[in-house]
């Protein structure tokens, strides 16, 4: 019986709450107050314009002229007419530091604000503190074409147009949409997304972002946790860490990343990887440095692979002239077309296999521990084949080599073997091995 009369009280308590609360909200005017204002201010063609805007959108235009003009408007629900009066006056002066080369303005009116009830209490940054129910601001520039514009944003929507100048954002929680924009442009951000248009030289530093693009030159990226995706690149330097691109035709890239994806398309030309649990998947290559760990690489044709060091890696590549690895441990290569030489000194416990080797091939060399290799060779290839194995098998086309074997010895489970499938054989298959198990057809 207490239990309910407890209960009993809480639901009145609350209800007094509610009523209490509506009444206060009718205290005060509940319609909106609209207001706006507009000023222009002096700017060189070639300044700059520093602005810093939080939790009200921004709408930017770009004109001819060698000034800045910037228009507000707001809208304020609720509160008393003397509250609403001071909200929109603060609202309507905006901090602006002004010299000839440049300009800076803070459209940050208000400190803080606390929610009580139905209505927010704001602190001014002109020290006064007003009640409304809520406001909404929103602000629209027209800026030089030329300049740099350096934008701090926090919680709002940015749209930008075309602009021939430079961009230094500095954003957080953003969602931006830019046009085309112009040389050495810098993006830092977090949590944001955006959406740009076609630039030169960039350099994104980005947290949780996600980021669209056109047609860009030269970029640089410090990344983590983003989506990145670009329709045209020249050239790229990443540092990554956990996350996404997608990059339709790229010339060049350098790239050093962990636990990240990478779909690549285009003619590139000497680019580089340092990766760890990451793929690459897409793309050619005229040369590619790559030093791996838990990583796959995907290749339509490279010109020369060199490999520092793989560890527990996939590869996959259409075509390659040269193929050197210095180092591989548990990996698994699969190569359609090698064509001129494979070099692996020191391997173990990795699976090579190898579609076809062309008449211009000219040397396979390695040391083996453990794992297998299969080669196919095409008919018109010739070629010497040596090798000292311990253990593990060899297989070869015996019906080829139809001299006898300039050396021949099987015992106590090694092999040496030397022969040719001519005397002129100009291609050389050279290894050594311990537990290998080895096919050539």
């Amino acid at each position: 019986m207490k239990a309910m009369k407890n209960v009993k009280s809480i639901c009145k308590l609350l209800l007094l709450i509610v009523l209490l609360s509506y009444c206060a909200a009718n205290s005060f005017g509940q319609d909106d107050k609209e207001s706006h204002f507009e000023t222009t201010y002096k700017l060189n063609h070639d300044g700059k314009l520093a602005f810093n805007i939080y939790d009200s959108d921004l709408k930017v235009n770009v004109w001819k002229n060698n000034e800045v003009k910037l228009a507000g408007e707001i809208i304020v629900t609720g509160g008393k007419t003397e509250d609403r009066e001071l909200l929109i006056a603060a609202f309507k002066e905006p901090e602006v530091k002004s010299e000839p080369n440049l300009l800076d303005i803070n459209t940050q009116f208000w400190k803080n604000m606390i929610s009580i009830g139905p209505f927010n209490r704001i602190s001014l940054k002109n020290g006064k503190k007003v009640s409304v129910n809520k406001f909404k601001a929103s602000y629209t520039l027209w800026i030089p074409e030329n300049i740099e514009f350096e934008l701090k944003s926090k919680y709002n929507d940015v749209e930008i147009a075309d602009f021939a100048g430079i961009f230094n954002f500095n954003l957080y929680d953003v969602d931006i949409t830019t046009g085309d924009f112009g040389n050495n442009s810098i993006f830092n951000a977090k949590y944001s997304s955006f959406i740009v248009g076609n630039g030169s030289n960039a350099s994104f530093d980005i947290y949780d972002c996600k980021v669209t693009g056109e047609n860009l030159a030269d970029v640089r990226i410090i990344t983590k946790y983003s989506t990145l995706v670009f329709s045209t690149v020249k050239s790229v330097k990443i540092e990554s860490y956990d996350d996404d691109f997608d990059i339709k035709n790229l010339t060049g890239i350098e790239a050093t990343a962990k636990y990240s994806t990478f779909l690549l398309g285009g003619e590139m030309g000497n680019s580089g990887f340092d990766l760890y649990d990451s793929d690459v998947k897409g793309g050619s290559y005229k040369t590619l440095s790559f030093s791996a760990k838990y990583s796959e690489l995907v290749a339509d044709k490279i010109g020369d692979l060199n490999i520092d060091v793989a560890y527990d890696c996939t590869f996959k590549i259409g075509y390659v002239d040269n193929f050197i690895c210095n180092e591989s441990k548990y990996d698994e290569i699969y190569i359609g077309t090698a064509a001129k030489k494979i070099a692996m000194p020191d391997v173990y416990d990795t699976q090579l296999n190898v579609d076809n080797l062309p008449n211009t091939f000219s040397s396979f060399s390695g040391d083996f521990k453990y794992g297998s290799v299969t080669l196919k060779a095409e008919p018109g290839l010739n070629y010497k084949l040596s090798c000292q194995q311990t253990y593990g098998s060899l297989d070869y086309p015996r019906e080829r080599f139809t001299n006898k074997p300039l050396l021949y010895i099987e015992k106590n489970s090694k092999i040496e073997f030397e022969s040719s499938t001519a005397p002129d054989a100009n291609c050389e298959i050279s290894f050594t091995a311990y537990d290998l198990n080895f096919t050539i057809k």
